[in-house]
């Protein structure tokens, strides 16, 4: 597994890579957060036919959170 770290519009985001194969992109929904992916979801196994890669949103899990906006479902979803 490797988490790391980019800089997308200013903001520090996190973002997950595991397994090998062909890809799959997860986003995690509102509240969520990437290593909900591992304890919980479809990574695993599958990980074993499949490269994963899932990151967290602007203002969620271990992203940056900027102040200056308002994170509702909607601002979320078109950052």
């Amino acid at each position: 597994m490797v988490v790391r770290f980019f800089d997308f519009e200013g903001l520090r985001l996190p973002d997950l890579e595991r397994g090998t194969g062909s890809p799959v992109v997860l986003s995690n929904g509102n509240g969520g957060m990437i290593q909900g992916f591992l304890s919980r979801g479809p990574v695993g196994e599958a990980a074993l036919r499949h490269c994963f890669f899932a990151f967290d949103g602007p203002g969620l899990g271990y992203s940056d959170r900027p102040r200056v906006t308002v994170w509702t479902q909607g601002a979320e979803a078109t950052s």
